[in-house]
């Protein structure tokens, strides 16, 4: 697993010596809408970013179902470990909830031994600084600190990587930005919203305990207002004798 949490960060020994100039994203399609079923796809690999873990980590209960649904399928990026690390220390000031909700995150994502930690490579780096810059520049976006949206953008560097070595990869963030992004990079994603979907169709869950659960997460990631569910009916399966009309 893991090393200790104070070996030199993959974003200063990777990145190179200054962010490119702006780059915008233009002949999209919409984000959040991707090929991926309701249902999801059972061979895809996962890559969460940062928001989805605090989302997921809201509720334990809900981030081992999360966690049993993918189990075997989930990769971390480094850079996201580093970020829910940073928000579960004591040391630092964020919201309580936060806190909380990236501790469980910590134990049941990044800490966990069947989940895989991967690192970006000198490969990644062009599109991970190409990425870094389109999320910067997004109308909205805020540079908290040196390294925001590094884990968003390693994520994807990540997922397009794999997907060109022909394996089936699905990004899972709440971010408008990096929706927008992985949409002209054709690169699948889904908002939690759509993972709760998931969970309804596989039967862990139901469509009031999903609205419910969505609506918790909120209070620490929330998913931009013209994708966020508006009530249970989004999250039911029309699953009827083995044949959905949103998954077929």
């Amino acid at each position: 697993m893991s090393g200790p949490e104070n070996r030199p960060s993959p974003l200063s020994m990777l990145r190179s010596s200054r962010v490119p100039p702006r780059q915008t994203v233009r002949g999209a399609p919409p984000p959040f809408q991707s090929a991926v079923p309701q249902r999801g796809w059972s061979d895809a690999l996962i890559l969460p970013d940062t928001g989805i873990l605090i989302s997921a980590g809201r509720q334990r209960a809900t981030l081992h179902k999360v966690a049993a649904h993918y189990k075997g399928r989930i990769l971390v990026a480094r850079l996201v470990a580093d970020e829910i690390n940073r928000q579960a220390d004591p040391a630092n000031r964020v919201d309580p909830l936060l806190r909380s909700a990236a501790a469980y995150a910590r134990t049941g994502f990044v800490g966990a031994p069947e989940v895989e930690t991967v690192d970006l490579i000198q490969d990644d780096v062009p599109l991970f600084d190409q990425v870094v810059a389109q999320l910067r520049n997004m109308p909205g976006s805020a540079e908290a600190h040196s390294a925001a949206h590094g884990g968003e953008a390693a994520v994807l560097a990540i997922a397009k990587r794999l997907i060109s070595k022909g394996r089936r990869v699905v990004v899972l963030s709440n971010d408008g930005g990096a929706a927008k992004v992985a949409a002209s990079l054709a690169v699948p994603l889904k908002h939690f919203g759509q993972v709760l979907r998931e969970l309804v169709c596989a039967g862990t869950i139901d469509a009031p305990e999903a609205i419910g659960i969505f609506r918790h997460a909120e209070t620490v990631s929330g998913v931009p207002s013209f994708a966020r569910p508006s009530d249970q009916l989004y999250f039911e399966c029309n699953s009827v004798a083995g044949s959905c009309s949103r998954c077929s």
